[in-house]
């Protein structure tokens, strides 16, 4: 993608959400391929690259033809980032759990003593 000429494209859109640039590949294999990149391509390494002619493809069909992109990486590490955080609370509300069943079992233990003291108030007043 080295060596390319470029104009701004506002209905395509990078990672950053700006107008992607529709640049022209001058090297390599592709001469004369035009490409969407990213406006900040130079500033900070993003490395966003569509086709023009995939502009019509969803993310969707380019995922089921294989191609992966700087979006799609990006994506994948917010979802597991995402992830790893619901397993982290899955693991405290289970810790929770436990220690709700146990709160529970100790009041039921409590519950029984209090009727075994009633049982036996009540025996010794029926007694006397």
């Amino acid at each position: 993608m080295a060596g390319s000429s470029s104009s701004t494209q506002q209905n395509v859109l990078c990672k950053h959400k700006l107008g992607a640039v529709l640049r022209t590949i001058k090297k390599e294999k592709n001469i004369g391929q035009k490409f969407y990149g990213c406006p900040l391509l130079l500033q900070n390494g993003c490395n966003f690259f569509l086709l023009e002619n995939d502009t019509g493809n969803s993310l969707c069909n380019r995922r089921k033809e294989g191609e992966t992109s700087f979006n799609d990486v990006s994506e994948k590490k917010v979802a597991e980032e995402k992830i790893l955080k619901l397993k982290m609370k899955n693991k405290i509300l289970k810790k929770q759990v436990t220690e709700l069943k146990n709160e529970a079992k100790m009041l039921k233990l409590a519950m029984f003593g209090l009727v075994l003291c009633f049982v036996f108030a009540i025996t010794c007043i029926v007694r006397k």
